[in-house]
C-alpha cells in the first residue's frame, strides 16, 4: 500500500469517525431521569463541534469534526403528529440532524420515520421514546428503541407480526416499558431470553398488554420480576376471551410462585382502569403487593 493510499484511507476513516461522532447519551440527561428539568447540559440543547473532546487534539481534527460531526440536538417534549413535526426551527445545515432526549410520536403512519431521514436527514436516537395511536414498520421501530431508556407505546400497531424475542434484546437499556402492540407475539425463546437478560440499569416498570392468559407465558415474567434488582412494577393485561375463573386461578398461580421464592404478598382486588389486570411490585426486597382487577367488581381470593 502507498503512503498515498493510506492517507486517503486514514482521512476517509476520520471523517467517517467524525459523522458516526461518539457521545454519552448521559450528557444531556438530568439528575434522576427527570427529563423536565431546566438545568444541567439541557439548557445547551444542542452538543457542538467545539465540545467534543476530539477538536482539541489538533486543528486538522477541529475542522473535521466542524465539518462532518452530526448536528446533535436534545429535544425534550418535542412532539410528531400526523407525520409532521410540531413547529421547530430546522437548523440550515445540510449535515445529519440527530434528536435525542423525549419524543412524543402519535397518529403516524409506517414510512414516516424513513421519510424523516430521507427529506431532512434527520435522524432519532431518543432516550424517551412515547408512542400512540400509530403504525409503524418494525425495522423502524427497532430503529427506535435502540438504547432508548424509557418506552411508552399505546394503542399502535405493526405493520406485520413480531416476536417479542426480536424485540426484547434490544430493550436491556429500558428502566421502563410499556408496550400495547396487538400484533407483538410473546414466543416460546422468551423464558430463555428473560432468563437470561441483564440489563443497563434496574427496571422500574414493565406493563405487558394484548398478553395470553396462559401459565406458560406469565410465569416466566414472574420469575423475572423475583430476580429484578430494585423495587420495580410489572403489570400485564391480558386479551379477552377468557373465564372469569381462569383469571382467579391465575391470581393465586402468581401468588403461590411468589410465595415460594420467599416474598410476603399482600393480595387484593384494586379497581385499575380496564379490566383483565394483573399488577405487582416490591415494596421491600422481600413484600410484595399484588393486585388485580378483571372488571367484575371485588374479588375475594384470600
Amino acid at each position: 500500500m502507498s503512503s498515498t493510499t493510506l492517507q486517503r484511507f486514514t482521512y476517509d476513516w476520520l471523517i467517517r469517525f467524525c459523522e458516526l461522532h461518539p457521545l454519552k447519551r448521559t450528557y444531556f440527561e438530568c439528575p434522576n431521569n427527570n427529563v423536565f428539568c431546566t438545568n444541567f447540559h439541557q439548557t445547551a440543547k444542542c452538543y457542538r463541534p467545539s465540545l467534543s473532546k476530539y477538536s482539541k487534539i489538533s486543528t486538522h481534527f477541529a475542522n473535521l469534526t466542524e465539518k462532518y460531526m452530526p448536528y446533535i440536538h436534545a429535544n425534550f417534549g418535542q412532539h410528531i403528529r400526523n407525520d409532521k413535526m410540531d413547529p421547530w426551527p430546522l437548523p440550515q445545515t445540510k449535515k445529519k440532524i440527530v434528536l435525542i432526549g423525549y419524543i412524543l410520536f402519535e397518529d403516524f403512519t409506517p414510512s414516516t420515520i424513513t421519510n424523516f431521514y430521507n427529506s431532512n436527514r434527520i435522524y432519532f436516537s431518543t432516550q424517551f421514546i412515547r408512542m400512540s395511536k400509530s403504525s409503524i414498520d418494525p425495522a423502524e421501530l427497532v430503529q427506535l428503541v435502540k438504547g432508548a431508556h424509557s418506552i411508552s407505546i399505546l394503542d399502535s400497531s405493526m405493520t406485520q407480526p413480531v416476536l417479542y424475542s426480536e424485540i426484547w434484546p434490544l430493550l436491556r437499556r429500558c428502566h421502563e416499558i410499556s408496550i400495547h402492540f396487538e400484533n407483538l407475539i410473546y414466543d416460546d425463546k422468551m423464558p430463555d431470553i428473560l432468563a437470561n437478560t441483564t440489563w443497563h440499569k434496574p427496571s422500574q416498570g414493565l406493563h405487558l398488554n394484548y398478553f395470553d392468559l396462559c401459565e406458560d407465558k406469565v410465569l416466566p415474567v414472574v420469575d423475572h420480576f423475583i430476580t429484578a434488582q430494585g423495587w420495580p412494577y410489572y403489570q400485564f393485561v391480558f386479551n379477552t376471551g377468557y373465564s372469569p375463573a381462569s383469571f382467579e386461578k391465575m391470581v393465586i398461580v402468581i401468588e403461590k410462585r411468589l410465595k415460594v421464592a420467599g416474598c410476603t404478598v399482600k393480595k387484593g382486588y384494586v379497581p385499575i382502569d380496564g379490566s383483565g389486570v394483573i399488577g405487582f411490585w416490591k415494596t421491600t426486597d422481600v413484600n410484595v403487593s399484588l393486585q388485580y382487577d378483571n372488571g367484575g367488581g371485588v374479588i375475594d381470593l384470600n
